[in-house]
């Protein structure tokens, strides 16, 4: 991986993270998972420049990453058929969890909120500090394979966003696993790095 990124391990870089998101700005970070395009919540400016790098037609709904259980608390109304206590025990991790969106849920997200937790210790403290979850779509445009090197996510978006940000030295190149539980059972709508089992059936999603 080449040093001319800035690292997301290193403070300082975070500090330039952070304002760049308070200004609206869209920053292509490392998770515990994929790369992702990233933008606060509450810009919607950020979402629309997403979108358009991703050929997105229509409205999309996109994943957010929160902090912690507390910072998801505040914009779901409900934690459906899982329950806040199970979700509290998974994350943080790569399970991407479908819930009822909360009155503090933008309005442009509708009524269900993708949520997730990474386990990716800078990130999360990035999240803090920023006091709101950041949208996260991986970077690559609709129907293409996702990028996760630095250098390749330069060459193809990096005149469209405002940072692209390096992670740890070992990557992971999986997907998060979403689950929906807004209905009366769990449903797997994605698998991805984390094997779902549902515990009132004892029966994993790989199942």
């Amino acid at each position: 991986m080449s040093e001319e990124f800035p690292n997301i391990n290193d403070k300082n870089v975070r500090r330039e993270i952070f304002d760049i998101l308070v200004a609206g700005g869209v920053v292509a970070l490392p998770t515990d998972t994929l790369h992702g395009f990233s933008a606060a919540v509450t810009y919607s400016d950020g979402l629309r420049r997403i979108a358009a790098m991703k050929g997105s037609a229509g409205r999309k709904q996109y994943i957010l990453l929160a902090s912690s259980i507390e910072m998801v608390d505040r914009y779901v109304s409900s934690y459906g058929c899982a329950g806040r206590e199970q979700l509290a025990k998974i994350w943080p991790g790569p399970l991407t969890a479908v819930l009822p969106a909360g009155p503090e849920c933008p309005e442009w997200y509708g009524e269900t909120v993708a949520f997730r937790v990474p386990a990716l210790p800078p990130l999360l403290e990035l999240l803090e500090t920023l006091g709101q979850p950041v949208v996260s779509s991986s970077v690559n445009q609709t129907g293409e394979p996702p990028l996760a090197d630095p250098e390749e996510i330069q060459k193809r978006f990096g005149r469209s966003v405002d940072a692209i940000v390096a992670g740890p030295d070992t990557q992971c190149t999986v997907c998060s696993t979403v689950v929906d539980f807004t209905g009366k059972k769990p449903k797997v709508l994605r698998q991805g790095d984390y094997d779902w089992t549902d515990p009132d059936s004892g029966n994993s999603s790989n199942t």
